[in-house]
């Protein structure tokens, strides 16, 4: 199905039209969390998503709801409804991020990707994977600690299919592509490097060990990382393997890190360089107990690293906590923005 609004005063037909056997309406609170999370004009009344369109929603740090070509997956799964140090355990009642631990679930994503496995990024996935039957998308590691978090959630061993990707301590820069989603949308997953300082040792054990994602659709290119590390001193071997990619139409990449104080906010920018990024959207500014105030005065230091690098004509797209929560942000693949 091609999302049927684009042929306009057939559109209220399309979206009244009953389901067919084979696409029977989603429950009901699977289609208000879908309109909250993508819009309402992007969800159908029986909780389909739009797939002309590659739909991002931002919950917090460097978590999203992205839905590709109507296929609904989560990208990290904290909401940052918490303070410092904490992954939210009970129901996590909205407070910061207008949504809840059950909205996540009621989404009924089909696949959860983790970037890395610190409180921030990865929590309750191994719940969320009992109630959505997802499947995981990571490292080794993504996989042993969601195993057992749905174990402790359902009293009893349960399974979590998780995708192969690269092995638990795979290189820097390793590379894998892979099709979890389908054979239209491509995956590609890179070994990235953990945020921390560039004269300090690399941070890679702990929960530190992450991956870089890059997603096709068409010709529309979509890369997260949820961290973002010194990869001048700590691994220029994976610098290279970004630049070999086709250039990137948008990134959505974490800008504040462990290192900030010593490099400023020099390597998200050499991710945006080497990834000759169109734009970039930054996450992580909101880190619990680091908000609206706080992140609202690092605008203009990324805005000013990034105005700094010669040749870098990447378009800084800010979102500030909270007004960005739940805006769904909204691309064409099939636009000529993105043609190659």
């Amino acid at each position: 199905m091609r999302w049927c609004a684009r042929i306009g005063l057939l559109a209220a037909l399309c979206l009244a039209a009953p389901a067919s056997a084979a696409e029977q309406p989603l429950p009901r609170a699977t289609v208000k969390a879908r309109k909250a999370f993508f819009g309402t004009a992007n969800v159908d009344r029986a909780g389909r998503v739009r797939d002309d369109r590659v739909l991002v929603s931002w919950f917090g740090v460097g978590s999203l709801a992205v839905s590709f070509e109507g296929r609904v997956v989560l990208l990290d799964t904290f909401l940052n409804n918490t303070g410092p140090g904490n992954c939210p355990s009970g129901p996590a009642a909205p407070s910061y991020v207008p949504a809840t631990y059950d909205q996540l679930a009621a989404l009924r994503p089909e696949a959860i990707f983790i970037g890395h496995d610190h409180f921030d990024h990865e929590c309750r996935t191994g719940e969320l994977i009992v109630r959505t039957g997802a499947r995981l998308v990571g490292l080794p590691q993504a996989c042993a600690l969601a195993t057992s978090q749905a174990a402790a959630f359902a009293g009893k061993a349960a399974a979590v299919k998780c995708v192969p990707t690269l092995s638990a301590m795979s290189p820097f820069g390793a590379s894998a592509s892979i099709r979890p989603l389908g054979s239209r949308i491509g995956v590609d997953v890179i070994r990235n490097v953990h945020s921390g300082t560039a004269s300090g040792p690399v941070s890679n054990s702990g929960g530190a060990e992450g991956v870089l994602f890059r997603f096709t659709v068409g010709r529309f290119s979509l890369v997260w990382n949820d961290t973002v590390g010194p990869l001048r001193e700590k691994a220029p071997g994976a610098l290279d393997v970004l630049r070999k990619l086709p250039a990137t139409d948008v990134q959505f990449g974490a800008s504040l890190g462990i290192g900030v104080a010593e490099q400023g906010y020099r390597d998200p920018v050499d991710y945006m360089e080497a990834l000759r990024a169109k734009r970039y959207y930054p996450l992580h500014q909101d880190f619990p107990g680091a908000r609206d105030g706080t992140s609202k005065a690092l605008k203009p230091a990324v805005s000013a690293a990034l105005g700094g690098r010669p040749g870098v004509t990447t378009k800084l797209v800010w979102l500030q906590d909270p007004k960005a929560y739940l805006r769904p942000i909204a691309f064409d693949p099939d636009s000529p923005a993105f043609a190659r």
